[in-house]
């Protein structure tokens, strides 16, 4: 290490400062959107490449370390928030946030370990890496052009890229770096006023003070499903297989005296965090970010589910990817709350996935929808079959057949858990088959295992990964409303008659769905 920092160097100092010169510049240029990644991207002088040489050749003797070592620093958290930005579009299809998104990268983690600790390993020891080895070139750069003879190169790139403004190639110089820098630091600014804005909002609730005997009356009499289908988003209608089996499970609902109605959401999260996408719906505030989510939970905001307990109907949730206890159930107000400890699932994980949706439905119907003189039902639910890395999959068996789940232990398919983010092509046909199950196991459960009068929606929660989505890619997710009885989808006008959305089907935002159920299924004031 010594010799690296050494004045006494062995590589030759003109090809040290192009190498500096070449680092610096590829940083200082790096698109944050990654298809913006391509040559002719670097193809520019950033402004701020020769203030920078300037400042490190000024002969500032201690002081100047100082500076150095400042600049370094300075460069590494500009290079990592990049970094963080590409990788936050490749997921989730969005920017970074500076002051939200670290409190993810516990539940990144955690999500990681849980379909392998070899890759969570590896993604803590290359960050690790990359930060050290950032810090350590940067800081290489700033003492090879620590030297008198670098104000002249650092002058003369500095008048070419100002003199490059008054001619017509004016575009080929550029202050975007700046530019990010100073986005960044305005969007900590916007991040906490949208925060204050967002308590105001809670503070609000235009349906706080309906009394509970004029809530939802027009659904008296029937189970309301509120089921989230993992990672179902618009994506999932380019692809074959998944519409071939909405419209074959369109079929078999019209002949189960079904009435349906489909069109889109606008969910508020991609590629993950489904958590913000039920608080979403069930509030009717939009609840993008985790930081959102925590100020719900200290606000006492009421919510659709408590909407339903006032009028009368017995809450219950069920979330099998949890397996350690749930302090937001009690927020929700849940009367009773499934989870990966007391479904009574007892068979095999499918690598992240703690039980097969086929099972949870199952489960959930012995619990709740069997149970003799009960109320009217209220539930949310969240199936994750369709969760990454989407293989191995179960297989779909008669409902009969599901027991306790043991049988999933041979009645399974795929690969073990396989994430290569190099083949995305690989992962899209994972996802299709993923999705594909998903689909035919809730619209079976409906078809031919719910009994009682019944309003069923069923809508994803957001779209998959931009790896399998692509970048650029919509938020908008399929909602499902289903009836035996075709009053209740009155006021869904405009939405397409059957399973299958399409371009013309109205775009809802998800937050609006609470107040329109509210207002279409209540008593008028």
């Amino acid at each position: 290490m010594k010799r690296i920092f050494s004045e006494k160097q062995n590589t030759p100092r003109v090809i040290a400062t192009l190498l500096a010169l070449l680092l610096l510049h590829a940083v200082l240029l790096l698109p944050t959107y990654p298809e913006n990644i391509v040559p002719r991207a670097f193809a520019y002088i950033p402004i701020e490449l020769p203030v920078l040489i300037l400042l490190c050749a000024l002969p500032f003797g201690r002081l100047g370390f100082v500076l150095r070592a400042l600049i370094a620093f300075a460069l590494t958290v500009f290079a990592v928030i990049k970094f963080a930005n590409i990788a936050t579009f490749l997921g989730f299809n969005r920017a970074f946030n500076p002051v939200v998104d670290p409190s993810l990268i516990p539940i990144a983690i955690e999500t990681l370990g849980m379909t392998s600790t070899g890759l969570v390993v590896a993604a803590v020891a290359g960050t690790v890496i990359l930060v050290g080895a950032l810090i350590a070139l940067f800081f290489w750069s700033t003492r090879v052009f620590a030297r008198p003879a670098m104000l002249v190169l650092g002058g003369i790139l500095l008048a070419t890229a100002v003199g490059l403004k008054f001619t017509p190639w004016r575009d080929y110089s550029t202050t975007d770096a700046s530019v990010f820098a100073r986005d960044q630091i305005a969007n900590v600014g916007l991040s906490l006023a949208a925060a204050e804005q967002f308590k105001r909002d809670v503070a609000a609730d235009p349906f706080r003070d309906i009394p509970g005997e004029r809530l939802l009356t027009r659904l008296k009499g029937n189970d309301v499903l509120l089921i989230f289908v993992e990672a179902y988003g618009r994506t999932a209608f380019d692809l074959e297989a998944p519409v071939r089996q909405l419209r074959n499970s369109e079929a078999a609902l019209r002949a189960a005296g079904y009435a349906m109605r489909s069109s889109w959401l606008v969910s508020p999260t991609f590629g993950g965090a489904s958590w913000l996408a039920h608080s979403t719906f069930v509030t009717g505030l939009a609840i993008a970010d985790h930081q959102r989510y925590n100020t719900l939970f200290v606000s006492g905001y009421k919510t659709l589910i408590h909407d339903f307990a006032r009028a009368g109907w017995r809450t219950s949730a069920v979330m099998p990817l949890f397996t350690r206890p749930w302090p937001e159930g009690g927020f929700f107000g849940f009367d009773a709350v499934y989870t990966a400890n007391n479904l009574g699932y007892a068979g095999p994980p499918f690598g992240y996935i703690t039980m097969p949706d086929q099972y949870v439905l199952s489960a959930f119907q012995k619990r709740e929808l069997d149970v003799p003189g009960r109320k009217p039902v209220m539930v949310e639910m969240a199936l994750n079959s369709s969760h990454l890395p989407w293989t191995p999959r179960p297989n779909f068996l008669p409902w009969d057949s599901v027991g306790d789940g043991a049988v999933f232990a041979t009645e399974r398919e795929g690969e073990d858990v396989d994430m290569d983010w190099l083949a995305p092509q690989k992962m899209r046909n994972q996802y299709e088959l993923a999705v594909t199950y998903a689909i035919k196991t809730v619209f079976s459960f409906a078809e031919t295992q719910v009994k009682a009068p019944a309003l069923i929606i069923i809508l994803g929660d957001h779209q998959p990964v931009s790896l399998v989505s692509g970048t650029g890619a919509s938020h908008d997710v399929p909602v499902h409303i289903l009836a035996r009885d075709p009053a209740l989808l009155d006021s869904f006008t405009g939405w397409t008659d059957g399973l299958v959305p399409d371009a013309q089907s109205p775009v809802w935002k998800m937050e609006a769905m609470r107040g329109h159920i509210l207002k279409a299924f209540s008593a008028e004031p």
